[in-house]
């Protein structure tokens, strides 16, 4: 198969099939993905298939206007090729527009394609500047999310959230303090410097991926959100005393305590479904936490795995999750306006249910890597009104634009003795 067939079928997996974008490709290219891959092809794969997904409203709306009637998977292909055309710039221009036409039959599909000549002219003049139509053409994110973000934190926090989409953020590391103490860790690291006035957060002062550093590869230094760190600060976190984590994604709190206090930490973990099972058991590997207790239990069965109420409880119940808006160039595939409200129900029940079993005096932590008042502020409100015997300590909800560069809300409850 060519590197554009590769391509259109990526496209088709995920788009059409609903595949996850990394489980599209690697279920695809096969067991050699890892180790006798061409890193050409996929490379091409990545860049191709990704460029097209990060634009694919504003080709979808361009295609639809000249092809009123066409199919899903004709429509896949003309965006392939104006995507390839305008920004990855990878594939052979002829061999795919050849590849197009066949598949399409389409005649007039090349010339149509060549009309594109700037990136910036792509949207249509028609649609006005400041629209929602045209935040979420430019943008590539869904129209309900352009009001949503505009009506919960306004015109200026939805502004900095759009731009954030096309910005890369700091490369911001967390230093382990159980493998290095900080200032070794910048004596060591001269291209490292304390961010916001805090030792233990680095930034990386230059403009290659931060990923492949030493300190990282090294264990140094871990690539995880300032804000779990913020997060942790308001806890009055006892490591004698039990701690639960139940959560449905996202490992950057395990890798928290990990940094902190290494592979020491104690902790019983449950996750809420099988594929973030394997996510922490890699982790649990790759850190050496013996003491992590894991199981897989939904919500509603939390009884049956606990044995003892803990005295700090994290629930992280599976969200909308848009930080994944700025993370993966499929997440619009994920979500829908009308799952907002089946969400935050279960995401309700789930902190409700876990409050079943924390300790007088504990604390139960709430976080979400969202931004949707639904599934954050609506949710402390009625959890504070209907539980009593439950004192509000704190909330946050942080941002991609501001210091701690990652969307995550958390609020703090304390059992009341």
């Amino acid at each position: 198969m060519r590197d554009y067939g590769y391509c259109y079928k990526v496209l088709l997996r995920v788009v059409v099939d609903g595949e996850p974008f990394n489980n599209a490709v690697q279920s695809l290219l096969g067991d050699n993905f890892n180790n006798d891959l061409d890193p050409k092809l996929k490379s091409t794969v990545y860049a191709v298939v990704g460029c097209t997904l990060r634009h694919i409203y504003v080709l979808k709306e361009v295609i639809s206007r000249q092809y009123r009637d066409i199919s899903e998977e004709k429509m896949l292909l003309l965006a392939l090729g104006i995507a390839n055309k305008l920004f990855a710039k990878r594939l052979d221009k002829i061999k795919l527009n050849q590849f197009i036409v066949k598949e399409t039959g389409l005649a007039g599909a090349p010339m149509f394609i060549e009309c594109f000549q700037d990136p910036k002219n792509l949207i249509p003049d028609d649609i006005k500047y400041g629209t929602t139509k045209y935040y979420s053409l430019r943008y590539n994110i869904p129209e309900w999310v352009v009001d949503m973000w505009a009506a919960h934190g306004g015109d200026l926090v939805a502004k900095k959230l759009y731009h954030c989409l096309t910005n890369r953020p700091e490369n911001l590391v967390r230093i382990n303090e159980y493998v290095i103490e900080p200032e070794d860790f910048y004596h060591n690291h001269k291209d490292f410097v304390p961010f916001n006035n805090d030792n233990l957060i680095a930034q990386y002062r230059k403009d290659t991926p931060v990923k492949k550093h030493p300190c990282i590869l090294e264990g140094e230094a871990l690539r995880i959100p300032l804000a779990y760190r913020r997060m942790c600060k308001y806890l009055s976190f006892e490591l004698k005393k039990k701690t639960i984590i139940f959560a449905s994604g996202t490992n950057h709190i395990l890798e928290e305590f990990y940094a902190h206090m290494g592979p020491a930490f104690k902790a019983q973990y449950i996750s809420g479904h099988h594929g973030h099972t394997d996510e922490i058991t890699d982790v649990i590997k790759k850190y050496g936490m013996t003491d992590i207790d894991l199981v897989e239990k939904d919500y509603e069965h939390l009884g049956e795995v606990i044995d003892e109420k803990a005295h700090t409880f994290f629930v992280c119940p599976r969200s909308s999750f848009l930080l994944g808006l700025y993370e993966r160039a499929d997440h619009f595939l994920r979500v829908h306006k009308e799952d907002i409200p089946v969400i935050a129900e279960r995401e309700y029940k789930t902190l409700e249910e876990a409050s079943k079993y924390v300790e007088d005096g504990g604390e139960l932590i709430y976080f979400v890597t969202t931004f949707c008042n639904d599934e954050c502020r609506k949710i402390t409100k009625r959890f504070i009104k209907e539980h009593p015997e439950y004192e509000h300590i704190a909330e946050k909800q942080m941002f991609p634009f501001d210091k701690y560069q990652t969307m995550l809300y958390f609020s703090v409850f304390k059992k009341k003795d």
